[in-house]
């Protein structure tokens, strides 16, 4: 999914001053978020989403697959408001879960968005990245980037839909990561929704993504809690390139993670190993006019 549902269409039915948060990032500041009482706490309830959908035009949205719908307090617990939306969101989805945990779906989410922003720099689909052990150790590395930051900060991810949070974690073996990686395959497979709206925004649209507030934010954060993310910081600036026409759309672009990089992007071939992030270009796949990720009648 790309986002909740509008502020306009959820205020009128659970409270004149209440706001859904977005799910791909957060929004507002985490140390103001979370304070018990405050302005943004008494205006805003916090949702995850990962189903599928894209615009394709006006009156055209296309309805990927079912998947995770969850909301919930940013301070934990819940209110009347929150078992409201939850029973609103049941109508949409079924198994929409109300949790108390909500930052930690939103941790979770992040430790995939990361993941699906590095797709987005080639034209494969979603599926095709987390099928190909040659790009394991990018998937792995951000994951485990993004799962060490939310540690750091005291929280307990989530997982859902393939995806894993424990199987990233510091201390997990890589045949954890993998079979998380080959679920978010499977998973991806099964959707009608075949490439993300950041590809789409990038091979499509030709527009800037929300990298900076969805997964630039991760390598802030970290900094606060003296976790270096140098694959984060990579990743972002790849798709700065992209963006501001420095490097070509995702036509045969693919990341890997060499042992050792001092700054910068590097070039050639190294056995992969968590860290750092390089660009590694291939053999060109050829974007033409075509939008893989659009369903057509």
């Amino acid at each position: 999914g790309e986002g909740c549902a509008s502020p306009n269409q959820s205020v009128t039915v659970v409270s004149p001053t209440s706001r859904p948060m977005s799910s791909n990032s957060f929004g507002e500041k985490f140390t103001v978020s979370t304070i018990p009482g405050s302005a943004i706490d008494t205006r805003t309830i916090g949702c995850f989403v990962n189903f599928g959908a894209d615009w394709l035009g006006p009156g055209r949205i296309l309805f990927g697959n079912r998947a995770a719908v969850v909301v919930g307090e940013i301070t934990g617990g819940a209110r009347p408001r929150t078992i409201e939306m939850h029973r609103l969101l049941q109508l949409f989805e079924p198994d929409a879960v109300l949790t108390d945990n909500i930052w930690g779906f939103l941790w979770g989410k992040l430790g995939y968005g990361a993941m699906l922003f590095a797709t987005a720099l080639t034209n494969d689909s979603m599926a095709e990245n987390f099928a190909d052990p040659a790009r394991f150790a990018v998937f792995d590395g951000l994951g485990r980037e993004v799962m060490a930051v939310a540690r750091a900060r005291n929280v307990t991810p989530v997982g859902f839909n393939g995806f894993d949070p424990g199987a990233f974690m510091p201390e997990a073996p890589a045949s954890a990561s993998r079979a998380s990686i080959a679920a978010l395959a499977e998973f991806n497979r099964h959707t009608a929704k075949t490439h993300t709206g950041i590809w789409r925004d990038l091979a499509v649209r030709k527009r800037r993504t929300e990298v900076d507030p969805q997964i630039g934010m991760i390598a802030e954060l970290g900094a606060q809690a003296g976790i270096d993310t140098p694959a984060i910081r990579t990743l972002v600036g790849l798709i700065h390139d992209v963006e501001e026409g420095r490097r070509p759309g995702p036509v045969g672009v693919v990341v890997g993670v060499p042992p050792r990089l001092e700054g910068g992007v590097a070039g050639g071939h190294h056995d992969l190993g968590p860290g750092e992030l390089r660009a590694q270009e291939v053999a060109e796949r050829g974007a033409g006019e075509a939008d893989p990720g659009a369903q057509r009648p």
